[in-house]
């Protein structure tokens, strides 16, 4: 991200799951952008992400997503930063254990530490 985000702000983006955007525009408006540079503070809300161990983190952002849905950047104590679908995270307090069985690819990302969506922060 740092190489991307480090471009002249006239470049522009292609996602591919979006309408094409710019540099400039990603670093002012991207929600996950801003905290990642240090703009906005990260959260430190303790969270749960649905699974049938009902994973410990912490909320470090939940924002709204291109599709109209939110994606949620996570903290686990172990295994690092990941983003993922913000239906998965629930309050720490919510009282609730999740009941659905756990997929393998679920099994191999918390045990692997991540995925191809975990990545660390520059100011962790």
């Amino acid at each position: 991200m740092e190489r991307l985000l480090a471009l002249d702000g006239d470049t522009n983006l292609h996602p591919g799951h979006a309408s094409p955007t710019t540099v400039a525009h990603e670093l002012e408006h991207n929600p996950f952008v801003r905290v990642w540079r240090g703009l906005d503070p990260m959260g430190v809300e303790p969270c749960r992400v649905a699974s049938a161990f009902g994973w410990e983190a912490t909320l470090v952002l939940k924002a709204a997503d291109y599709d109209g849905g939110t994606k949620a950047w996570v903290r686990f104590p172990r295994a690092g930063d990941a983003i993922i679908g913000g239906s998965q995270v629930h309050p720490a307090d919510d009282g609730q254990r999740r009941s659905r069985a756990v997929t393998r690819a679920e099994t191999a990302w918390y045990s692997g530490g991540g995925g191809i969506r975990n990545f660390e922060a520059p100011n962790s």
